[in-house]
């Protein structure tokens, strides 16, 4: 209950213990602005160091490099690092999974595939390798998410190793 207090000539009505409530509750509040700009920061909201991932690897044969944490219809892309023991009769052939093929919009691949074949399940992409298996051949998938949520999907070499990964799309 508010008091009455005298302040020089002034009445002014006090509740003492609701203002100790209200400044805790302010510096819960700032606390909790300051956690989400922090979380932002370091990639959490989107780019940055937690949102950057990687599957797989060189002992697989095949790396996977992309956006945990992603947006809805933002320019976003996926990297993959082939092994060129992954070569074979001078093609590499790459599937994606029919279900990421399906929530998101491709815009590009980069190289362009030599061809591509359409399966039930997935989608194989053919592109054209020198003979070197020393170098790493390098393929991106430029693409805007259509779907927000948390997704897995799943990409591979065609009789080869097949790398599982998660994204969070947010609204």
């Amino acid at each position: 209950m508010a008091e009455i207090g005298r302040a020089d000539d002034l009445e002014i009505g006090q509740d003492l213990d609701f203002q100790r409530r209200q400044w805790v509750m302010q510096r819960v509040g700032w606390v909790a602005m300051g956690m989400v700009i922090l979380a932002a920061l370091v990639g959490f909201m989107g780019a940055g160091a937690l949102s950057k991932a990687s599957v797989g690897g060189p002992d697989a044969g095949l790396r996977l490099m992309y956006l945990r944490f992603d947006h809805l219809h933002a320019p976003t892309e996926v990297r993959m690092e082939i092994s060129g023991d992954a070569i074979r009769e001078g093609v590499v052939r790459v599937w994606v999974d029919q279900a990421f093929l399906d929530r998101i919009q491709l815009e590009q691949v980069i190289p362009e595939p030599e061809e591509v074949l359409a399966k039930p399940d997935r989608t194989v992409y053919v592109f054209q390798a020198e003979s070197d298996p020393s170098q790493p051949i390098q393929v991106m998938f430029q693409f805007q998410q259509d779907a927000f949520g948390v997704h897995t999907d799943r990409v591979g070499l065609v009789d080869g190793p097949e790398l599982t990964f998660w994204q969070v799309v947010y609204p």
